[in-house]
């Protein structure tokens, strides 16, 4: 059964739809036991704090967000050229005899975990970096949208302009950035 080729692919085909599955499933499991937990709901608003933050210090200068996304390539590019370094490691010890070829082969296997654990890092990192830089960016488009709408008209558009951003936060981020500013004046006054 293990030397049928179509164990294999079905192998690999349903790893990747079950993976597919459990990150969809993720975030919604993660709002659901965020309801019932006092602990976990803190650790849900401190991460979208966190988020909040860097997408307001991004907005601060354009160049911020292009940076964060040239960040996040480089850090992508990593990763992938980490696992091709494993991938062809693996294969060096192959062409020495056999007594050199298993010392060394525990050398590269030790070597090759530390870099796989450096490329899912990487990987990690380049990722959430790149969403929060388009999170970023979409709000900056949002704002031009909201400033024009907002100059444009008197008082009451004004009001709806910012109501249309908190919406979009909240909906976007999961949090505003009113609830950014009272964590800072809480913290200030502890």
């Amino acid at each position: 059964m293990i030397n049928e080729p179509l164990f294999w692919i079905l192998g690999i085909l349903s790893g990747v739809f079950w993976n597919i599955i459990s990150n969809l499933l993720t975030p919604m499991a993660d709002r659901l036991l965020s309801q019932f937990s006092e602990g976990r709901k803190k650790k849900t608003k401190q991460k979208r704090l966190l988020v909040m933050r860097e997408v307001i210090v991004m907005l601060e200068k354009d160049t911020r967000i292009i940076l964060a996304k040239l960040d996040s390539v480089y850090a992508l590019l990593l990763a992938c050229t980490l696992f091709l370094l494993i991938t062809l490691s693996l294969r060096f010890p192959g062409f020495l005899p056999y007594h050199l070829s298993q010392i060394v082969l525990l050398a590269v296997g030790i070597i090759s975990c530390l870099l796989m654990l450096m490329a899912f890092y990487s990987l990690s990192w380049g990722l959430r970096r790149m969403r929060i830089a388009n999170l970023a960016l979409k709000r900056a488009r949002e704002n031009s949208t909201w400033l024009r709408l907002s100059q444009a008209k008197d008082h009451p558009e004004k009001l709806e302009a910012l109501e249309k951003q908190d919406c979009w936060d909240r909906e976007h981020i999961g949090i505003t950035f009113e609830d950014v500013m009272n964590e800072i004046e809480n913290k200030k006054k502890d």
